[in-house]
C-alpha cells in the first residue's frame, strides 16, 4: 500500500490544479473528501472558489483570500492506486481456499461487518486468510458495506453548494430583472453576481419580481424582404445580412420563417454535385470525375465540415451555365435515357433553376 501524504501548493495554480480543487469542493471527486472543504474565514458556511491567484469567497462584498491548499493531484492518484493495487495483485494472507464452492461463513461475515466500515479493505485482508482483496471487496458490496473512504465520498456527493444572499444581491436582482429584455441579460446579471442563472431566476421569483417575457417582436417588412430575396442562402448567412441591416434574429427563427413563407430554398443558378448526379441519372462519383478531369467547371461552396477521419470536406458548387456548356461540348458522356427530361428541357431552354 502506498503511503498517502498531503503536499501544500501555493498560488498561482495551474488549470489542472484548479479543476481538481473545484472537483474536491463540489464533493464529486472519485477519491472522496479527506478533510472538510475549504471555507471562508468570514463566512464559515460558504465554500471557497479556486482561481489562479488562490481561494476567493463567493460572496461578492467579501475580500477574504487564501493562497495555499493541499495538492489534490497526487492524493487523487495515490488513493485510487491504493485500492487498485490490492485488487489487481490479488492481495491475500494464508493459503487460498480449495473448496469447490467457497461459501462465506458466519464468522467471516461478522469480521467483515465489524472491520470493513471502520478500517477499510486493507485491515480486512489479514483478518480473513484465504480470501483475496478482490473477493473481500466484492462481498462487502453485496452486503452494502461502505469503507471509510467510500462513506466520505457518498457524503461529499450528497452535499450541495449553497448560495447565500445579501441585501445588495437582492437589490441588484430587482433592478436587473426589471430591465431584462433578452435571455442573455439574465445570464449577464447572474455572472456579475457570481451566481448560477437558475439561482437568480428562483431568487427573483421569491422576491416577487415580474418574470420577463422574451417573445421576439413580429417580423417587419424590411426583414421579410431580406429573407424573401435570398431564401437559398444558409441561415447563418441570412442572419449576418439581417444584422448588417440592423436586425437580430436567430438561425432557428429564420428557418421557421422560411418554412412558414413556403420559400423555395434551392439556388436558381447553382446546384451541388449530388443534385446534378440525380438530374443526370449517374453516380455522384461520376460527376466529381468530370470535375477532376476538367470537363465540368465547378468551385467549392465554402461550407467546410470535419469528417470522422479529421479531414475537411467541402461541397462542389456548379453553375447551370457551366452544365449547359458541358452538355454541348461533351454529349458522349451523357446517357439521355437516364436524364430527368423535364429538368433537361428547362436547362437547355435557359429555364433551369
Amino acid at each position: 500500500m502506498p503511503e498517502i501524504t498531503l503536499e501544500t501548493i501555493v498560488a498561482p495554480w495551474t488549470p489542472e490544479q484548479i479543476a481538481a480543487l473545484e472537483e474536491y469542493q463540489s464533493g464529486r471527486s472519485s477519491w472522496g473528501n479527506i478533510f472538510h472543504p475549504y471555507t471562508c474565514g468570514n463566512h464559515s458556511h460558504v465554500s471557497l472558489i479556486p482561481t489562479a491567484s488562490g481561494w476567493h469567497c463567493s460572496v461578492p462584498e467579501c475580500d477574504y483570500a487564501q493562497t495555499w491548499a493541499y495538492d489534490p493531484l497526487p492524493v487523487q492518484g495515490k488513493m485510487k492506486l491504493a485500492i487498485r493495487e490490492m485488487l489487481d495483485e490479488g492481495l491475500m494472507v494464508g493459503e487460498p481456499k480449495t473448496h469447490e464452492r467457497r461459501f462465506w461463513t458466519t464468522r467471516e461475515n461478522a469480521i467483515l461487518k465489524a472491520t470493513y466500515p471502520t478500517e477499510g479493505l486493507q485491515a480486512c485482508v489479514p483478518l480473513l486468510p484465504g480470501r483475496t482483496a478482490g473477493s473481500i471487496y466484492q462481498h462487502a458490496s453485496l452486503l452494502d458495506l461502505l469503507s471509510p473512504q467510500e462513506h466520505r465520498q457518498r457524503q461529499g456527493a450528497s452535499r450541495r453548494q449553497t448560495w447565500p444572499t445579501t441585501p445588495a444581491i437582492d437589490k441588484a436582482i430587482r433592478e436587473g430583472i426589471s430591465k431584462a429584455t433578452r435571455p442573455r441579460d439574465v445570464l449577464k446579471l447572474a455572472q456579475s453576481l457570481n451566481r448560477p442563472r437558475w439561482w437568480v431566476s428562483n431568487r427573483a421569483m421569491k422576491l416577487g419580481c415580474k418574470a420577463p417575457r422574451f417573445k421576439q417582436l413580429p417580423w417587419t417588412e424590411a426583414e421579410l424582404d431580406i429573407v424573401r430575396n435570398a431564401p437559398h442562402l444558409s441561415p447563418e448567412t441570412l442572419k449576418r445580412h439581417l444584422a448588417h441591416a440592423g436586425f437580430e434574429r436567430t438561425c432557428t427563427a429564420i428557418v421557421i420563417k422560411l418554412k412558414r413563407l413556403h420559400a423555395d430554398r434551392q439556388d436558381p443558378n447553382h446546384c451541388t454535385a449530388n443534385a446534378l448526379a440525380g438530374f443526370m441519372g449517374v453516380d455522384p462519383h461520376t460527376v466529381t470525375s468530370w470535375i477532376a478531369k476538367g470537363l465540368l467547371t465547378a468551385k467549392y461552396r465554402g461550407n467546410k465540415q470535419i469528417r470522422p477521419d479529421d479531414q475537411q470536406r467541402d461541397y462542389h458548387w456548379i453553375a447551370y451555365v457551366d452544365v449547359r456548356t458541358f452538355i454541348v461540348q461533351y454529349p458522349a458522356h451523357i446517357d439521355i435515357r437516364k436524364v430527368d427530361k423535364f429538368w433537361f428541357i428547362d436547362l437547355l431552354g435557359g429555364l433551369a433553376r
